[in-house]
């Protein structure tokens, strides 16, 4: 196996196993920990993690290789199909991929869409929001349908790689594609994954511009946690409008494939490697950039210190009397508390928050004495 191939096997396998277990930790945490004030909107987050999930289990399944040719493609299949030895069930995975990526778009203009509606309007049922998915999932969907069965004959397909590409060694290859992408499902797909990116980007833009201009406005008349829960999902959102960027690189890759203007393995790899940037690096940003989320991953990083706190002895010759009056006003001032009270919907969850906010109160009176 060449160099960088075998690169871009690993990079695929690590990448992907990554943002399985970042979509199960969002999926998780949004879950069971969304406040009540964003509950409709962590639908459109589960919406998210769903997708991103299925996407990387599905790369990590194919690890595609796609090898534009004139009017034909083929794709080389690297990842855990290859032991099925089945070019039905590779080319199922990569149907499969190519339908996830394409609901990603739609879902990441409804989230914008819905931050947009509920500035002005109450926010949407789940029922309704259930729908709304539901409906922009449907040309993905059509597109699942047409492109499974539009499968050529993998021997034909490996026939006009070898034509184009005499010193590619395909012998014991897993090789789908299409020998003709003029056909209906073949260019239904590309033209469903190339073309909506830059119409659907746009709108975007249009609607932070529009959603920042209303919060500036109506900054006056918003609470303090209306605003502040309003800002940190649009910094969440804004953040997630910057991944498509990697969705470019890769049309451009395709591109550069597709008109025989540069042709490699590596840039045959880097079709699908940027591509799953977007489902690894958008649940990273939800749980960094929304605060219960952030805080959650946090207490269950350090829910050891949480639930039974240590002090360190303090030695008044190592630390000089201004640091700690310093610390002691850090510890007991409720606005460096390490736990966010408004959050504590439970009981005795928070009951117990409450005694270890007190031992910290009472460990910063004893600093101070010193």
């Amino acid at each position: 196996m060449e160099l960088d191939v075998l690169f871009f096997v690993i990079f695929h396998g690590f990448i992907s196993t990554c943002g399985l277990f970042f979509n199960i930790c969002l999926f998780y945490t949004a879950l069971f920990y969304s406040p009540k004030s964003m509950r409709s909107y962590s639908i459109l987050i589960l919406n998210y993690s769903i997708t991103d999930f299925l996407a990387c289990a599905a790369d990590l399944f194919l690890q595609p290789r796609q090898i534009p040719t004139g009017f034909s493609i083929g794709v080389i299949s690297n990842g855990l199909c290859r032991l099925f030895k089945s070019d039905t069930i590779c080319y199922f995975g990569y149907s499969n991929l190519l339908h996830l990526i394409t609901h990603t778009q739609w879902s990441l203009l409804l989230s914008f869409c819905f931050r947009y509606y509920v500035l002005y309007r109450p926010a949407p049922s789940t029922r309704n929001i259930l729908l709304l998915i539901f409906f922009i999932y449907l040309p993905s969907f059509f597109q699942l349908i047409s492109f499974m069965w539009a499968q050529d004959d993998s021997e034909k397909v490996k026939e006009i790689i070898n034509r184009k590409f005499p010193d590619y060694n395909l012998t014991g290859q897993i090789v789908v594609g299409h020998t003709d992408i003029r056909n209906f499902a073949a260019l239904y797909t590309i033209c469903h994954i190339t073309i909506p990116i830059t119409p659907i980007y746009i709108t975007i833009l249009y609607l932070r511009k529009k959603i920042l201009n209303h919060l500036e406005e109506s900054r006056i008349h918003m609470t303090p946690d209306t605003l502040s829960m309003h800002n940190q999902l649009l910094r969440a959102l804004t953040i997630q409008a910057c991944l498509p960027s990697f969705f470019w690189i890769s049309v451009v890759a395709y591109l550069l494939s597709q008109f025989n203007i540069y042709n490699s393995p590596s840039c045959e790899y880097l079709i699908f490697t940027c591509v799953m940037f977007i489902p690894i690096l958008s649940p990273l940003v939800s749980l960094y950039t929304i605060r219960p989320y952030r805080q959650r991953v946090y207490r269950c990083i350090h829910q050891k210190n949480a639930h039974t706190p240590k002090f360190r002895e303090v030695n008044e010759g190592q630390i000089s009397p201004r640091q700690q009056s310093q610390n002691a006003v850090g510890l007991s001032n409720p606005q460096f508390s390490f736990f966010d009270a408004s959050e504590q919907e439970d009981v005795s969850f928070g009951q117990e928050i409450r005694r270890y906010q007190q031992l910290l109160t009472e460990r910063a009176s004893q600093v101070s004495l010193f």
